[in-house]
Order: structure tokens, then C-alpha cells, then sequence
């Protein structure tokens, strides 16, 4: 009972490994696709101290998305 289906917003459904603990009354599953290439990347790099300019920056030089 390890695999899972999940539904991912450019692939479509798709099978993958669910977490493998689990506790005595939550069952561990998975609650979100992986994420898309870049899909975090200014939100990471906000929480580094980045500011709005040098993101901006980063994108002209297609360091980021």
C-alpha cells in the first residue's frame, strides 16, 4: 500500500511513493503534487532577504524563472 496516485497541474495523474510511516490513527498521504521547476523559487529566495529588485535582476540574466 506504498503507492499512491496524485494529480499533478502539468503531467496529469500519475503513480509515486507515499510517505512510508505512518501513526496509529492518520494514515500518511500524500496532500500535494511535487512541485514545478521554479515553482517556489522567489518565495525561498524572499525568505532569504532577497529584495524585489535583485529577483527582478535574476530573472533578466534567466538566473530564475
Amino acid at each position: 500500500d506504498i503507492i499512491q496516485e496524485t494529480e499533478h497541474p502539468t503531467v496529469g495523474r500519475f503513480k509515486t511513493i507515499r510517505p512510508v510511516w505512518n501513526f496509529s490513527d492518520t494514515k500518511a498521504e500524500l496532500r500535494m503534487p511535487p512541485p514545478t521547476l521554479g515553482q517556489h523559487t522567489e518565495e525561498v529566495l524572499r525568505g532569504l532577504a532577497l529584495q524585489a529588485e535583485e529577483l527582478q535582476r535574476l530573472r533578466h540574466l534567466e538566473v530564475i524563472r
